[in-house]
């Protein structure tokens, strides 16, 4: 396996070249039908550089070479969304290149069935959580391709511990089946329990699912601190994932001395949707102390979830024991979508129809206050927060975070257990 990696400092981008470069030559990809995916613009990955230089080297090699666009259940890309996404314009991507062509995922269409994890399987890996047996359904272009590429960063994540690996297929190119299941098991143990953590259940049952795909994997598996790459790994996927997420552990998450009563989370542009700007509620709950608050500040967010908001806006954001003392009544609503919502609004406790959550989260957005009322959570007008008059003021126990959503922030006291798993 071809990597590199830096404790400290970053890569260049002709680093970065030549050690894709050099992971690629480790395979014969002459004549095949190649499939790679990558991810969508919700992560920070340098995808139009790894774009061109995968072209570069193997279009003129190969009989065909698809770029797959790990959506998920996000929203497709539009022409001008992929042309920003892949660095070229969507007619120089025709000219230059003769094998290639650039398709979105649809979590609803074009799906195969390759296979079932069976009930007991899904027991033993879901620690008695779950009882049921999964359909396995994934996009059909991942059965027609001879070999494949998975693209992308690992970070903490809140639903599996780290992002990347197999993660690029299910829920990456995958039918709803196992994306409702996975998710669900992660609300049920809690984000808490999770996020940055290599070894959880939700990974384990990923892994098996990815176990029915029989088509050879390569994964270049990045590690990205801000707007940086500082680790590259290029070789088969578990390997190069298991590298990348020990250097994911060292570049992203930050440990403090204490937790803190009030945390804004600023969110980048990259996070439009509540759906995905969450993520400042993921990765920042570990840090806010019991009875605190979290605000998620995008003014730029002006919705939910174009592919849920309207289920979301009919069950709200709880927590998870509201969420299953209510599950009759919602059998309707996905589970991906009460996962989502459960994790937004953190752990707590539910008693006497009476929900406890063990902080307050509020949305500084132009979400308007009517509908975070009907959503259940609170709202905060974000021209009344100056993030200047916030900043530096951790010794009153106020922590603003620029740019959040994609590092984990803990207390030191949890190094040891960290390090241990």
């Amino acid at each position: 396996m071809e990597k590199l990696d830096t404790k400290q400092g970053f890569l260049s981008e002709l680093d970065l070249e030549n050690l894709i470069k050099k992971g690629l030559a480790q395979k014969d990809f002459t004549g095949q039908k190649l499939l790679v995916i990558i991810p969508d613009a919700t992560r920070t990955c340098p995808t139009s550089l790894i774009f061109k230089t995968i072209c570069d080297e193997l279009d003129p090699i190969v009989a065909s070479l698809d770029f797959l666009i790990a959506l998920g259940t996000h929203p497709p890309l539009n022409d001008r969304q992929i042309e920003d996404l892949v660095g070229m314009p969507k007619q120089e991507v025709a000219i230059k290149y003769n094998s290639v062509s650039i398709y979105n995922h649809n979590w609803q269409k074009n799906l195969v069935k390759i296979g079932e994890i069976d009930r007991e399987t899904v027991q033993n890996i879901s620690r008695g959580f779950l009882q049921e047996k999964i359909p396995v359904t994934i996009n059909q272009r991942v059965l027609e391709a001879e070999q494949i590429i998975t693209v992308g960063p690992v970070f903490p994540h809140e639903m599996v511990g780290f992002s990347g690996g197999y993660k690029y297929l299910f829920p990456g190119v995958s039918g709803p089946e196992i994306i409702n299941v996975f998710h669900w098991l992660a609300a049920l143990i809690t984000n808490l329990k999770i996020i940055g953590y290599r070894d959880t259940p939700p990974r384990a049952l990923i892994n098996q699912a990815a176990s029915l795909v029989k088509t050879p994997l390569t994964s270049i598996s990045l590690v990205v601190d801000g707007q940086k790459t500082c680790g590259i790994f290029v070789g088969e996927i578990g390997q190069a994932w298991s590298s990348a997420v020990e250097l994911s552990k060292e570049r992203n998450i930050i440990f403090k001395e204490q937790k803190f009563k009030k945390v804004i989370a600023v969110m980048p542009k990259l996070y439009n949707e509540l759906w995905t700007a969450g993520k400042g509620m993921y990765k920042l709950e570990p840090i806010v102390e019991d009875g605190g608050e979290l605000i998620i500040y995008g003014p730029h967010i002006d919705r939910i979830s174009d592919t849920h908001g309207a289920k979301i806006k009919k069950i709200g954001y709880h927590i998870k024991d509201y969420l299953l003392a209510n599950y009759g009544q919602l059998r309707e609503i996905p589970d991906a979508v009460k996962a989502h919502c459960a994790h937004v609004k953190g752990i707590g406790k539910y008693e006497n129809s009476q929900e406890y959550p063990r902080i307050k989260v509020k949305l500084a957005t132009k979400i308007p206050k009517s509908v975070c009322s009907k959503i259940n959570l609170a709202y905060v007008n974000y021209d009344d927060i100056d993030l200047k008059s916030l900043a530096d003021r951790e010794e009153e126990g106020i922590l603003v975070v620029k740019n959040a959503g994609e590092k984990l922030y803990r207390r030191k006291s949890e190094i040891k257990r960290n390090n241990d798993k």
